[in-house]
């Protein structure tokens, strides 16, 4: 059975997704711009909260064959999509740029770069590796997981002081793993009171960071702790996550639940297709004078027109199908 709750967080983290890609373009001379699209960098650690709790729900991995049927379903479900997508992408780019190199398209292929977005494929693909072996550490070694989460959690905290000279491609699946343990907090065995001992104790810890690096001269802009992730977008994450939990839980978003939910249960493809709209319509930016909450209606707006024509006309031919 779905969790309406979590259906809301996904929706609500895409279209902040769309929010951030879209104010960026903005935020060297709009304030509220930049405020907008700092404040929303939660859509990532939302999306890998909603990750975790999707698989820990489920809990179907119990062996290694089961792992690997849970792979071949879960890979192509990746990058099959993905796939499509450079299709059209590579189109767009070709008549926005003009060039399209073969280097580009291979890495993009094998999403090692190119595509400015395909880290989040990737991280998704490294989830699907990660997860299982979370839970096995979990129901079979718990000293393991622990020791595992505490690690975690002094690593996130020291690359919040030191910089790492890594690509945070290699990396970034471990710190983001915080992320997608968090979901574990809202599983039904875990009792109210742990819940919000954690949340308390993540909020503490993202004030201290906050007023540390304040202290420090710290860059405190959510973009430049996120590439790998550290302790302080990570602690602001699980905040965000388990508050508008919390919020969803009681109805405060019943009135988006129709909405939320379509976005939701196209996320992926909602992913794809609005970044496509935006490389479009942004070369015309120099020329056409927008703000950036029109230009974030415009590809919002857009991107569920089509991704709902899209949808209708796939329910219309399973049901032709069906008859």
């Amino acid at each position: 059975m779905r969790n309406q709750s979590i259906d809301l967080l996904r929706g609500i983290a895409t279209v902040a997704m769309i929010l951030i890609h879209t104010s960026y373009y903005f935020i060297g001379g709009d304030k509220i711009a930049l405020f907008i699209w700092n404040w929303s960098q939660f859509a990532v650690p939302m999306f890998v909260f909603c990750a975790g709790y999707v698989f820990f729900i489920k809990d179907r991995i119990k062996t290694l064959n089961d792992f690997s049927v849970y792979l071949k379903k879960r890979l192509p479900r990746l990058l099959i999509p993905y796939w499509i997508f450079m299709l059209f992408f590579f189109a767009i780019y070709w008549a926005v740029n003009h060039a399209l190199s073969f280097n580009y398209i291979w890495q993009s292929v094998v999403v090692i770069g190119g595509i400015d977005i395909d880290w989040l494929v990737l991280l998704m693909i490294e989830l699907a590796v990660l997860l299982p072996v979370i839970k096995y550490l979990q129901n079979k070694n718990l000293f393991l997981f622990k020791v595992y989460i505490v690690l975690n959690i002094l690593l996130a905290l020291a690359i919040f002081y030191i910089h790492f000279n890594v690509n945070y491609k290699l990396i970034m699946w471990y710190f983001w793993g915080l992320s997608g343990i968090s979901s574990m907090l809202i599983l039904p065995d875990i009792k109210p009171k742990l819940r919000n001992a954690i949340l308390i104790l993540a909020f503490l810890i993202f004030v201290g960071l906050f007023i540390q690096g304040l202290v420090l001269h710290h860059d405190l802009s959510f973009i430049n702790n996120k590439y790998p992730p550290n302790l302080f977008i990570i602690s602001y994450g699980l905040i965000t996550c388990l508050g508008l939990y919390y919020l969803a839980e009681r109805g405060v978003f019943n009135y988006l639940l129709g909405p939320l939910s379509f976005i939701s249960s196209h996320s992926y493809s909602i992913y794809f297709v609005h970044y496509s709209l935006l490389i479009f319509f942004a070369s015309f930016l120099n020329r056409v004078h927008l703000t950036w909450y029109i230009f974030f209606t415009l590809i919002l707006g857009l991107t569920l027109i089509i991704q709902w024509t899209y949808s209708n006309k796939l329910v219309n031919r399973v049901n032709k199908l069906k008859f």
